[in-house]
């Protein structure tokens, strides 16, 4: 009898090995599991922090060439902005001495650009001068014609006025 006696906790302390043993490979098996799925989701969180990282320097790029924007915006005329572009060729009129005029406007035909007329009249050094002012104007100008004449009137034979008839494409209109 004392011989059973030693072969059920032998037996029982076996049995008890391999339910932990099991148990352990059931959790350990699980470990792996969720270790995969742990580092499928640490890649996808990788990848949204550098898509997130990215975007952060595309905005940041975009805002540091916010200025550079808007100073190229200003060399294009938009239909809705024609008031203050003949607003500006009439300050540089008259920041030369000249009086300028609109004559007319018109878009062109083939649709690539405003044309306008313009007239002026100072001497010959300030209607040069504003000629001048337009051709370095920071917008894109085609000059289709100047006429520039010497104003003769009945009362001064010997006027000092000039006349200038100018006809300009806008290049830069959109």
């Amino acid at each position: 009898m004392q011989n059973n006696f030693k072969k059920i906790p032998l037996i029982v302390s076996i049995l008890f090995l391999l339910a932990v043993a099991l148990f352990f490979f059931f959790l350990y098996r699980g470990v792996n599991n969720h270790m995969a799925e742990v580092n499928e989701t640490e890649k996808k969180l990788e990848a949204e922090i550098a898509r997130r990282n990215e975007i952060k320097a595309l905005n940041n790029y975009f805002l540091s060439t916010q200025g550079k924007k808007n100073q190229l915006e200003t060399h294009f005329v938009q239909s809705s902005n024609v008031v203050p572009f003949l607003n500006t060729l009439e300050d540089l009129g008259t920041g030369v001495g000249v009086k300028m005029k609109v004559a007319s406007i018109d878009i062109s035909r083939d649709g690539t650009g405003l044309l306008i007329q313009l007239k002026s009249t100072g001497t010959f050094s300030q209607v040069y001068k504003f000629i001048t002012t337009l051709e370095n104007a920071p917008y894109e100008l085609e000059f289709v014609s100047v006429d520039l004449k010497k104003e003769v009137t009945e009362d001064e034979k010997s006027s000092n006025q000039w006349e200038a008839n100018i006809n300009l494409r806008l290049i830069s209109f959109t």
